[in-house]
């Protein structure tokens, strides 16, 4: 198979077909700039609830940002009430966006509950209804996609069908995570689930659930059949990852991994940035951003167990600084 330069997601064209995906706590403003810096063909905000963009919620507002100039403004959001859903829709567009899916794959209990989330795969009507309302509440140049999972269960594996309801009713491209809501995170993703949503649609499948580097993004496209790859949990603290997945799908040499030097460059910048955007964002709000995400980039350094120890307990950014000093004059030769 030859892997595929770009990808095609109704007007927008990215390349690499590589993507970060939406995870709530996660993929903030800085990170998502970070990952396309590396490479990342597009990247998606945090899921965005309807129920709290309906009534304005500051909080569900502010995620409405956009990465860099020159990549797709995307959005992802969740939501079990169709008009809810259309009238978040329209707002996304108000603001600019380029790019528009709908979570129907995530496994949280509190997202369940309300309907939304992978509980739609056991409400395909509902689901299906609104799809429907998101394309009709958007213009026709903003593409409208659905995240979606294997099934709820072993006993109920309905991508495939679920799948093409959702094209039916205007989602032009599927991203499938090959595990099932019973199995949250744990065990293994099994790309032959999204192979059978590959077979069953005629638009773009984006594969998801374990790419945890080049050679595994490659292998999930060979054995999957997908157009793209979308990469979640891996990237946490992780944006090289990006860049090696760009080098295998557009053929040029393999970066080499990033030494202790890049990686504490890495997180003084990352420290400076979200200091510095958003600045009507909380204190409180981006310090704990910045102990997650150095703690995440720690994880590979000689100390780093200590210092994400400490990091968590760090009052202020410029403690967070002096942590990050010493862990790098702890550093070998």
């Amino acid at each position: 198979m030859t892997l595929p330069s770009m990808l095609r997601v109704g007007p927008l064209t990215l390349s690499p077909p590589v993507i970060l995906a939406p995870m709530a706590g996660v993929t903030t403003l800085v990170m998502r700039r970070s990952c396309e810096r590396a490479g990342a063909g597009a990247t998606f905000t945090e899921m965005i609830s309807s129920a709290a963009a309906f009534r304005s919620v500051p909080s569900a507002l502010a995620m409405f940002e956009r990465g860099l100039p020159g990549k797709p403004y995307a959005v992802q959001i969740v939501g079990a009430d169709p008009h809810e859903m259309g009238y978040t829709a329209h707002l996304a567009a108000s603001r600019g966006v380029e790019w528009i899916d709908i979570n129907m794959g995530c496994p949280a209990k509190d997202i369940i509950r309300s309907g939304s989330g992978v509980a739609l795969m056991r409400d395909p009507e509902r689901a299906a209804a609104i799809v429907r309302a998101v394309r009709a509440s958007a213009p026709d140049t903003i593409p409208v996609t659905v995240k979606i999972r294997a099934g709820w269960d072993e006993a109920s594996l309905n991508a495939p069908g679920f799948a093409r309801r959702m094209v039916d009713a205007g989602a032009c491209a599927v991203t499938v995570h090959g595990r099932t809501r019973a199995q949250v995170f744990t065990g293994r993703s099994n790309p032959e689930h999204i192979a059978a949503v590959v077979r069953a649609v005629d638009v773009p499948v984006i594969a998801n659930g374990d790419v945890d580097s080049a050679e595994a993004a490659v292998s999930l496209l060979q054995r999957t059949g997908a157009a793209g790859v979308m990469i979640g949990r891996a990237s946490w603290g992780n944006p090289w990852l990006f860049a090696a997945c760009r080098a295998a799908f557009l053929g040029e040499p393999a970066p080499l991994p990033p030494d202790a030097a890049a990686r504490f460059a890495a997180m003084r910048a990352t420290f400076a940035e979200i200091l510095d955007s958003q600045p009507d964002r909380p204190a409180e709000l981006k310090l704990t951003e910045i102990q997650k995400t150095l703690a995440w980039m720690s994880s590979s350094l000689p100390g780093g167990r200590v210092f994400r120890n400490a990091v968590f307990r760090a009052p202020d950014p410029a403690a967070v600084r002096a942590l990050v000093d010493e862990l790098e004059r702890a550093q070998p030769i």
